[in-house]
């Protein structure tokens, strides 16, 4: 959630506010392809979201740091925007 673009209107977009916008704009466009398996905007925001919400049932609020341990998979991208 660090990394940050810049747009032509310099508007700072946060990874998660990207993903949120294309799952918005093009849901079931393929937005991770891993092992033969493609999942979707909308599947990652779902996710995501999910994954965000579980960390919140266990005491973690939004801008407090959550350490992760996942090999390198889907569930570590979604780990990252969650």
């Amino acid at each position: 959630r660090q990394m940050c673009i810049r747009d032509s209107i310099r508007t700072v977009m946060n990874i998660a506010d990207l993903l949120a916008a294309a799952a918005t704009g093009r849901p079931d466009h393929p937005a991770l392809l891993c092992e033969g398996n493609a999942f979707t905007y909308r599947d990652l925001d779902r996710w995501s979201g999910r994954f965000a919400a579980m960390l919140a049932r266990r005491g973690v609020r939004a801008g407090q740091v959550a350490a992760v341990f996942l090999e390198s998979c889907p569930e570590l991208l979604v780990a990252a925007l969650g």
